[in-house]
């Protein structure tokens, strides 16, 4: 453990920065999807209802800009002391590449497991990259969110 935060005392400002975001965000967005009703908060966190954003294609440092953050809070996820779904981990990313201009659609899907029960999942799509969750391509999109 004191190995891990010593190599992350040595990245570099930028990526210290996004960690301290995502350990800022990551508990904040688990309280109010535990607290509030999705009806409340998603204008203003999750953006317009039933849009999408363009499948653009971004240049190099806006990529490793997006991988970062993907990177990031799925870490920070694995640190905390509870259990992060994808729906977290999408609205966290979904903030933090909000701050930095990026626009994003954050998409909600259903899937039946094997014991025909529904399966729900959270994915976030900025451009043409796909941030958290992965890309959704065996579930049927229920709903989407854009800035």
């Amino acid at each position: 453990m004191i190995r891990k935060l010593l190599k992350l005392w040595h990245l570099p400002l930028p990526q210290k920065i996004m960690l301290l975001e995502a350990i800022f965000w990551l508990p904040l967005t688990r309280v109010i999807i535990q607290l509030i009703p999705m009806g409340w908060y998603a204008p203003l966190l999750l953006g317009k209802h039933m849009a999408e954003t363009p499948h653009e294609e971004y240049g190099v440092t806006t990529v490793i800009k997006i991988k970062q953050i993907a990177w990031t809070t799925q870490l920070i996820s694995n640190y905390m002391p509870w259990q992060h779904k994808c729906y977290a981990l999408a609205i966290t990313s979904k903030l933090m590449l909000r701050f930095r201009g990026l626009k994003t659609t954050l998409y909600l899907g259903v899937r039946r497991n094997d014991q025909k029960n529904l399966k729900a999942h959270a994915w976030l799509r900025c451009g043409s990259i796909f941030v958290t969750g992965g890309n959704g391509s065996d579930l049927a999109i229920v709903s989407t969110f854009a800035d």
